[in-house]
């Protein structure tokens, strides 16, 4: 965005469709617009990360559309996908206590 007009356009130009307020009345977006950022170079240990992300989404996508993938479809029905804290959290309800053993 070179100036000031342009992002606040930006701004003033985003909505989202009736449909989604629909489907979701509680749905909210963030937008954060930034400008005057200059991109420092590269990083090998991030590109390989980033590139073995792209080639794990591509994978995992080759036969069936992004949104049946279970993270993705779990979070479009109002299902977050499971959390790695999710042992610890039943041990807690069930013992009350962290014991020896417990994950949490």
């Amino acid at each position: 965005m070179a100036d000031l007009a342009s992002v606040e356009d930006f701004l003033t130009g985003a909505e989202v469709d009736t449909a989604v307020f629909a489907l979701r009345p509680d749905y909210r977006a963030l937008l954060v617009a930034v400008d005057g950022l200059v991109p420092g170079p590269s990083d090998p240990t991030i590109e390989a990360l980033l590139q073995a992300a792209e080639t794990a989404a591509r994978e995992a996508s080759r036969d069936r559309p992004v949104e049946q993938l279970p993270a993705v479809a779990g979070r479009r029905t109002g299902r977050s996908a499971p959390s790695r804290n999710a042992p610890a959290i039943a041990c807690r309800r069930s013992c009350g206590a962290r014991r020896p053993g417990c994950p949490g």
